[in-house]
C-alpha cells in the first residue's frame, strides 16, 4: 500500500513539471511580447538622454519595409506602444499605424521643436506660444500659455508625468501630465541642448559651457564649467556623461584649433573623467553623438570636408573622416570605426546593436544617404543606401521590429 502511495505522488509530480514546463515553453515572459509602456522617440532617445532604444533589434536585415512621402519637411518622429507613430511634418502632427496609413492629422500650428509622448499616448508639443497637449486621437487635452515673446528653445522631455521645457530665454517650466505648472527656474541664458533627468528627479540642463543641476523641486544644486561648448548630455546609472567642443581662435575668425572631449561628471558636481578625443585622432571633428548603455558610444563628425580636387585624394581621406568610438565605463577606448562619410546620428538598441546615419555629401563620392547596422564589436552587419534621401538625414528611430529613418519629406522602415 505504501509503495503505491509513493508511485502515485511520484506520477504526480512528473505531471506538474510537465505541466510547468509547457507553460513556460508556450507562453513567454512579458517583456518579449507585451507592447512597450513607455513613449518612444527619435531624438536623444529617453528622458535619461542615453539615446538607446527599447527594443531589441538581432532579427534586422536592412530591408526597406515601406516608403511615405509627405508634402512638407518632416521635423521628428515619435512612436508609442507597438502601431502608433506621430510624426511632426511641416508645422502639422500626423499619426500613422507602423504600415504607414495615416490616421488622424492636426492642423494646428505647431513650431518645429520636437515633442514628446508619455506612456498614455498623451503628446506634447510647442503651438502658438503654447504648450499643447493632444491625447493619441488628437483630441486637445488642455493648453497652458507661455509668457508674452518666449518660444521653446529645446526638444520636450516626459518623465514620470512630468512635463520639462526651456524656452528662448532661459525658463524651466516644469508641468504636470494636466497642465498645471509644478515649477519654473529662470536660468537667463537659452540653451538648444535638450535637459536630462534622472531617475531621482534631478534636472540636468546645459548652457554654452555650464552644466546646472537642478533639484525636482528647483533649487540649483550647482552648476560646473567645462572646457568647451556643450553639445549632448546623458545620465546614465550614477553619472553624467557630456560631450563639448572647445574652439581656439586667433584672431577671430581664424580658427586655431578645434578640440573634441568626453566628460564624466559624479551627481555632486565632480568630473571624474576627462578624455580629449583629439588624442584618439579624432582632430577637427565634432562629438555630435552620444550614447551610453554599459558602455559609451561617440559619433565624431567632421567639423571641415573637402572642397574640389579629387575626392579619392588620401590626405583628404584622413583629415575629413567621421568616427564611432566605444568606451568602457572606465573611459578606455574598446574600439574605434572610421568612415569616410558624414556621420549623422548614432542609435544603440536594446540588445547593443548601433546604427548609425550618414548624409550625402559629393566631393566624399556619396550619391545617397546610408544607415549602418553594426554589431558590438563595431564590425559591419549590413548597410543600405537611403535612395529617398539625398542631403540630411534623422537619427534612426527604433521601434518594435521596424527602424525608421526620414530625410526632408521622406520616412521609411526598415526591417
Amino acid at each position: 500500500m505504501g509503495a503505491k502511495r509513493v508511485s502515485l505522488v511520484s506520477i504526480l509530480l512528473v505531471l506538474l513539471i510537465a505541466i510547468l514546463l509547457t507553460t513556460l515553453y508556450f507562453y513567454p515572459s512579458q517583456e518579449n511580447t507585451a507592447p512597450n509602456k513607455q513613449g518612444w522617440r527619435m531624438i536623444y532617445g529617453n528622458p535619461q538622454g542615453t539615446n538607446v532604444g527599447d527594443y531589441n533589434t538581432s532579427h534586422l536585415t536592412g530591408k526597406i519595409l515601406w516608403g511615405k512621402n509627405f508634402k512638407h519637411r518632416i521635423k521628428g518622429l515619435l512612436g508609442y506602444g507597438n502601431n502608433t507613430l506621430y510624426a511632426l511634418v511641416g508645422n502639422h502632427l500626423i499619426s500613422l499605424d507602423s504600415r504607414g496609413n495615416i490616421r488622424w492629422e492636426s492642423k494646428m500650428n505647431f513650431s518645429s521643436v520636437v515633442p514628446a509622448v508619455d506612456e498614455y499616448g498623451n503628446i506634447y508639443a510647442a503651438a502658438g506660444g503654447n504648450i499643447v497637449s493632444l491625447d493619441k486621437d488628437g483630441h486637445i487635452r488642455w493648453k497652458y500659455p507661455l509668457e508674452e515673446n518666449e518660444r521653446v528653445g529645446t526638444p520636450i522631455i516626459v518623465r514620470d508625468d512630468r512635463v520639462y521645457i526651456i524656452t528662448n530665454s532661459g525658463t524651466l517650466y516644469v508641468l504636470n501630465n494636466m497642465g498645471k505648472c509644478i515649477l519654473t527656474v529662470n536660468l537667463e541664458r537659452g540653451t538648444d541642448v535638450p535637459p536630462v533627468i534622472s531617475p531621482t528627479g534631478s534636472i540636468y540642463v546645459g548652457i554654452n559651457n555650464s552644466v546646472y543641476k537642478i533639484s525636482s523641486w528647483g533649487d540649483i544644486e550647482w552648476h560646473l564649467n567645462l572646457d568647451g561648448e556643450i553639445l549632448r548630455m546623458a545620465f546614465y546609472e550614477d553619472r553624467l556623461y557630456v560631450t563639448t567642443l572647445k574652439v581656439v581662435f586667433s584672431p577671430y575668425p581664424v580658427v586655431e584649433n578645434i578640440t573634441p572631449y568626453l566628460f564624466s561628471l559624479s551627481q555632486d558636481g565632480r568630473i571624474e573623467g576627462r578624455i580629449d578625443l583629439n588624442k584618439l585622432g579624432a582632430q577637427w571633428g565634432a562629438p555630435i553623438g552620444l550614447a551610453v548603455k554599459s558602455s559609451i558610444y561617440v559619433a565624431i563628425t567632421p567639423t571641415a570636408l573637402p572642397s574640389g580636387g579629387n575626392s579619392k585624394n588620401t590626405s583628404l581621406k584622413v583629415q575629413n573622416h567621421s568616427f564611432i568610438m566605444k568606451f568602457d565605463a572606465q573611459g578606455h577606448l574598446i574600439w574605434k570605426r572610421g568612415f569616410y562619410k558624414v556621420i549623422e546620428g548614432l542609435t544603440v538598441s536594446r540588445d547593443g546593436f548601433i546604427y548609425a546615419t550618414f548624409s550625402a555629401y559629393e566631393q566624399m563620392g556619396n550619391e545617397y544617404c546610408k544607415i549602418y547596422s553594426l554589431n558590438q564589436k563595431g564590425e559591419t552587419l549590413w548597410s543600405k543606401d537611403l535612395e529617398f534621401c539625398r542631403y540630411s538625414i534623422s537619427l534612426p528611430v527604433i521601434g518594435p521590429e521596424i527602424i525608421y529613418v526620414y530625410g526632408g519629406n521622406s520616412l521609411c522602415a526598415i526591417v
